[in-house]
């Protein structure tokens, strides 16, 4: 079960967070939310750039992509703030359940290996799609820019993320600074969207992987005696029982 939220803890990690520690304090360095607050600080900008945009279609629905993105992130972020007991609780029973189960054969701890390898294999590749959108965001305001000065002759400076800001960007140094900002904070919408979305792709995976072991086990299911009968039947609907409480949660 060693890679069991693997890319989750990583991803998590650099948010301050730390679902898999054993005492109560998860949210060990906020310093490390810096990018979701320097999003959060940009917000009026992006709405300034939607309320100055209003008439000109094509840059209206980009600063209202920009808008509805960063409103999404600062979700995301304040779901895992808010639920993050909740989360460690839940994996702790994913945890105590998979090595419970792990213990009873090793054709069950093949199930689980599989299904777990298999879904980090699918978040890294959900993490990697997101970190490349990012990287190409931030690089496409200079390319759109190197273009235009190489056809015009002249360049409009861009952002990542379209803004309306207080100071003139046409200067170099404003405009240096308004892009790193700009650059930073949009990891404020990438990190919080690939930890929650794959924590919950991982508790999907092994909600099957509980499934097909109890659906293996009564494929498997050998009448004895009454007694012996009642007791692998239990087992087998108390974890049933157990797999769909954790689907409800």
């Amino acid at each position: 079960m060693d890679s069991f939220l693997q890319v989750q803890k990583s991803t998590i990690a650099l948010l301050g967070f730390d679902l898999f520690s054993e005492n109560r304090e998860m949210w060990k360095r906020p310093y490390r939310a810096m990018n979701v607050f320097s999003i959060a600080a940009i917000f009026p900008f992006i709405l300034a750039a939607v309320l100055h945009n209003w008439k000109n279609v094509l840059l209206l629905a980009d600063a209202m992509v920009a808008l509805l993105i960063t409103i999404l992130g600062l979700f995301k972020f304040s779901m895992i703030l808010y639920l993050r007991r909740d989360f460690k609780r839940l994996i702790d029973k994913f945890r105590l359940l998979m090595s419970n189960e792990a213990e009873q054969g090793e054709e069950y701890a093949e199930i689980l290996n599989a299904a777990n390898k298999q879904d980090q294999r699918m978040c890294t590749l959900f993490r990697t799609c997101f970190l490349l959108a990012w990287a190409l965001n931030s690089v496409l305001p200079l390319v759109r820019m190197g273009l235009s000065y190489w056809l015009a002759g002249h360049a409009e400076p861009e952002l990542p993320f379209p803004c309306l800001f207080p100071w003139n960007i046409h200067i170099i140094r404003n405009y240096v600074l308004s892009f790193i900002w700009s650059a930073f904070a949009s990891t404020g919408v990438v990190l919080p969207a690939v930890s929650l979305d794959t924590i919950f792709c991982s508790f999907t995976s092994n909600l099957c992987a509980f499934f097909k072991i109890a659906q293996y086990k009564v494929v498997r299911f050998k009448g004895g005696s009454l007694k012996e009968s009642q007791a692998t039947l239990n087992k087998v609907f108390a974890l049933y029982q157990t797999s769909w409480i954790c689907a409800t949660i």
